[in-house]
Formats: C-alpha cells, sequence, structure tokens
C-alpha cells in the first residue's frame, strides 16, 4: 500500500471536519444566488448542487494530498476547478474526477523505474497549481461560459434544438485531459 494507514478514528475525525467546512460554505453560497436571484432575476440553483459543488471538490484535494498526489498549491487551485465543473454539470465533474484518479495511477505506475530516467522525479508525481491550471483551466472557463448560457444543469446533447449548449458540454468534456 501507498503512504501511510490513516486509523479509522482519525478518517472520521477529517471526515467530520471536512463535513462542517463544507455545510456552511455551501449554505452561504446558496444565500448569497438567492439573494442575487431575488434582486437582478435568473435562476435559482438548488441547494444539493452548491453543497456538491463544495463537498467534493474538498474530499478530492483531501484525498489527493493523502495520497501525494497534489502539492498544497495543487490542492487550492483544484478547488477552484472543481468547484466551476461541479457546479456547472455532474456529468464534468465526473469526467474530472475520472480523469484525476486514473492520470494519479498511471503517474505512479513502475515510479521506481520513472526515478532512475527523470532528474527531477517527484515522489507520489505531485501535481502542482501549474499542473492542475493547464489540464482544468480551459475547461473551467468553458464551465463557466456554460452556467452563464445555460444555466446550472444536464442538459442533452443536442445540436438541433440545444445547439450552443451541446457544443459547450462537448467542449468542456474534450478539454478535460493529460
Amino acid at each position: 500500500m501507498n503512504g501511510p494507514r490513516v486509523q479509522p478514528a482519525q478518517w472520521s475525525r477529517d471526515a467530520l471536519m471536512l463535513f462542517l467546512y463544507c455545510l456552511p460554505a455551501s449554505l452561504i453560497l446558496w444565500l448569497v444566488n438567492t439573494l442575487r436571484v431575488n434582486t437582478l432575476g435568473g435562476e435559482v440553483v438548488e441547494p444539493m448542487r452548491w453543497l456538491g459543488a463544495t463537498c467534493v471538490p474538498i474530499l478530492v484535494a483531501w484525498w489527493g494530498l493523502k495520497k501525494r498526489s497534489l502539492s498544497l498549491s495543487g490542492a487550492f487551485s483544484g478547488l477552484f476547478v472543481g468547484f466551476i465543473l461541479t457546479v456547472s454539470s455532474y456529468v464534468f465533474m465526473a469526467n474530472l474526477l475520472v480523469f484525476f484518479v486514473t492520470s494519479s495511477r498511471a503517474t505512479k505506475y513502475k515510479a521506481a523505474q520513472k526515478k532512475k530516467l527523470e532528474m527531477e522525479f517527484k515522489e507520489g508525481g505531485q501535481r502542482n497549481w501549474v499542473q492542475i491550471i493547464c489540464n482544468g483551466g480551459v475547461a473551467s472557463f468553458l464551465a463557466w461560459l456554460y452556467i452563464v448560457d445555460c444555466g446550472c444543469g444536464e442538459h442533452p446533447i443536442d445540436l438541433v434544438y440545444n445547439y450552443r449548449c451541446s457544443w459547450l458540454a462537448v467542449a468542456v468534456l474534450g478539454m478535460i485531459k493529460r
């Protein structure tokens, strides 16, 4: 196994602390969104989307730090990228999660051989903020355009009746890459 084992009591304490950060943050975001909609008009984003958009990136960043797949700067920039992608569509979040898990596993595959070949080899292949922005920055920008143009939520790919939302969704999914 890679990394130190986390005891069950330590894990439950960490999970409780993460939840205590997520819940107020998502509640504040939902209240700000509701106030904005009441004053300026627009679409109310449901509270569960805000909760998912705050909790999922925090959990992934915490897991990446524990497994040494992310540096501290990578975790903070990953929070931003993960938040934008999750609030825009759960499909984008799922795509980002699959990318993060598979690329982390691929980086750690045959690490001993890579250490012999690379001069600047980092144990665990920690990703920093530059790598996070390079891999997810354009996707985050396109997801923001998706939010502005189509709203938050999942829309079917339909190039006849829903052209702009469809090509934005396909563009976001195509930009989450290595």
